[in-house]
């Protein structure tokens, strides 16, 4: 009895846990995202990585700011966003703790801009 009520605990946490994933579009359901003006894109990489080029219209804040989270709280928590980074590993942190913060429409850009790349989506300089 005991064994069972942990194995539903741990169900339980493990399942609300899945529940809070942030969610994850490719290249080309980003295209059509920014086509259609339904989303803000941010591009969370280092000011040196984004002058290399960045997604179009892109707002950098680069995630190892010290003052990333306050950043991130001053910006509309209703308004969709789309997060990028170069492969998609710090822009799925950078979604989780938006997510967090009460952000309710953060899509996270699989691969990241060199998943953009290998789709032919357009780069800024």
């Amino acid at each position: 009895m005991k064994n069972m009520r942990w194995l539903v605990l741990i169900l339980g946490f493990t399942l609300s846990c899945n529940g809070q994933q942030e969610k994850t579009v490719d290249a080309k359901q980003a295209i059509a995202m920014i086509e259609k003006e339904e989303v803000v894109v941010i591009d969370v990489r280092t000011p040196e990585e984004y002058a290399e080029g960045h997604l179009p219209g892109a707002t950098n804040i680069n995630y190892y700011d010290q003052d990333f989270a306050i950043q991130l709280g001053e910006m509309d928590e209703n308004q969709k966003y789309l997060v990028y980074c170069h492969s998609g590993a710090r822009s799925a942190k950078a979604a989780h703790l938006m997510k967090e913060q009460g952000f309710s429409g953060v899509y996270n850009l699989e691969g990241g801009i060199s998943g953009w790349k290998l789709a032919d989506g357009k780069v800024e300089e």
